[in-house]
């Protein structure tokens, strides 16, 4: 489920300081206030809690803001976790232990245009090793923003970090990968056309 982080954040990408945008010195953007969240405010709240503003990509092209990539789903935005507590719209992190997400390999991706049910569904495709001892049981995953998709390596997710969490999904049946094995797991996230007719 989309988060209310995700419409917050759609919504700051609608503005800029020169349309009577709140912006604080790191250029971190929000409307009513940045360090209350909830309704009637529009900023985020990190994974260690925090509440401010959300400030958009400045990659050094000339000082202009890049596009982003609101749902990559690579390795750099997909976290995972073993929680079972159902989503709600506030969530800002994952709700039990989050495993370590630098462990997945990408395989493959694919975007389906749905035009009779008003959506994009965008997959990935990964595989997961478990070095461990132990079994790890994935439960819950999610999508986190981050400003470095492309890059040569891996960024992990922490409750104690400041990331921005803005996709939650519990998983109806959790994904158990014996110590030693492998395991291939396909995350999927369906994003709605709003106005298609």
């Amino acid at each position: 489920m989309f988060l209310r982080n995700y419409d917050n954040i759609m919504v700051l990408f609608h503005f800029n300081e020169y349309h009577n945008l709140n912006y604080d010195f790191d250029s971190s953007r929000y409307i009513g206030g940045a360090t209350v969240f909830g309704d009637g405010y529009i900023n985020v709240r990190k994974t260690n809690g925090g509440v401010s503003g959300f400030a958009l990509n400045r990659l050094g092209n000339g000082g202009y803001d890049d596009i982003q990539f609101i749902t990559p789903l690579h390795t750099n935005a997909i976290c995972i976790g073993t929680g079972t507590t159902p989503v709600t719209y506030d969530d800002f992190t994952l709700s039990g232990e989050i495993l370590d997400n630098t462990k997945l390999v990408f395989v493959s991706t694919n975007v389906d245009y749905d035009a009779e049910n008003k959506k994009v569904s965008k997959s990935a495709t990964f595989t997961y090793t478990n070095e461990t001892d132990a079994p790890v049981t994935i439960s819950e995953w999610g999508l986190f923003h981050t400003n470095y998709v492309y890059g040569l390596y891996s960024i992990p997710f922490s409750s104690s970090s400041d990331k921005t969490l803005f996709y939650r999904e519990v998983l109806e049946t959790p994904i158990v990968i014996e110590a030693g094995t492998t395991a291939t797991i396909k995350f999927k996230v369906d994003v709605p056309i709003s106005n298609h007719p």
